[in-house]
C-alpha cells in the first residue's frame, strides 16, 4: 500500500488521480550496468553508429516485451516521422548519458 502525507482519506486521493508522482533525482534506486532511467533516455540524440550520421531525437519510451525509443527524425514540410527503435544491445550498442547521445546499428529497413 502506498500512502501520502496530508492524504486521509479517499475523496483527496481520488483528486489527485492521473497525476504525476515525482522522485527527487537523489532518491532514485541505484541501476546495474546497461540498465537507464527512463526520464534520462527522453530527449538524448541518436546517430547511426557507421555513418555518425543524426537519425533524430528521443521522444519516449515504451515498455512491450523489449523497451522501444521513440525516435522523432526531422520530415518534410516541417512534420516529423517517429519511428521505434528496439532498445536491445545490438541494435543499440552505445548510450552515452554524459554526452546526451545513443548510437544505432539499425538493421535494414529500420529508419526508412
Amino acid at each position: 500500500m502506498v500512502q501520502f502525507a496530508g492524504i486521509g482519506d479517499r475523496i483527496q486521493a481520488e483528486a489527485l488521480r492521473d497525476s504525476r508522482v515525482l522522485v527527487p533525482e537523489s532518491d532514485r534506486p541505484t541501476l546495474e550496468a546497461g540498465e537507464f532511467h527512463v526520464s534520462d533516455l527522453i530527449g538524448l540524440e541518436v546517430y547511426d553508429q557507421v555513418t555518425q550520421q543524426r537519425v533524430g531525437i528521443v521522444t519516449e519510451v515504451f515498455s512491450a516485451g523489449n523497451d522501444l525509443l521513440e525516435v522523432e527524425q526531422p520530415g518534410l514540410l516541417d512534420k516529423p516521422k517517429k519511428v521505434l527503435i528496439p532498445f536491445v544491445e545490438a541494435i543499440v550498442p552505445l548510450v552515452d548519458l554524459g554526452q546526451r547521445r545513443i548510437e544505432i546499428t539499425p538493421p535494414p529497413g529500420l529508419i526508412e
